[in-house]
């Protein structure tokens, strides 16, 4: 069935490579082909959810650990979860269609922690 794949450069690109039959299948975000079909229904609508998995966790924002103190970090941690206290916060939330950011319960990734374990080491 895999004989053959392609690298698509992102999840809208995957919902245009099936939707244009350039390929049979892709994998894409739920977060994401949901959007998808809010913004652009024509196009998620030439596709087709055959499958979904278990919930996940939204992905996380992250950085190096040995950068987690430093000052732009802070800051932008702040800006991030403080957004939907400003104007322009607010309107960039409604353009992402989230409502906001949150710091998560490390248990929200414990999903993903199993399937990468699954697949084990990666060279």
């Amino acid at each position: 069935f895999f004989r053959r794949t392609i690298f698509a450069d992102g999840h809208r690109n995957v919902v245009r490579a099936v939707a244009n039959g350039l390929t049979r299948s892709g994998s894409v975000d739920g977060y994401v082909w949901e959007v998808l079909s809010q913004v652009e229904p024509e196009l998620a609508g030439r596709t087709r959810v055959v499958s979904r998995s278990e919930w996940f966790g939204f992905p996380p924002i992250v950085c190096r650990s040995d950068r987690v103190n430093a000052a732009e970090i802070e800051a932008f941690s702040r800006a991030l979860l403080t957004m939907q206290d400003l104007d322009a916060g607010r309107v960039m939330l409604r353009t992402l269609h989230l409502d906001g950011f949150a710091r998560p319960e490390l248990q929200l990734f414990d999903g993903i922690a199993a399937r990468m374990a699954e697949v084990g080491p990666q060279p």
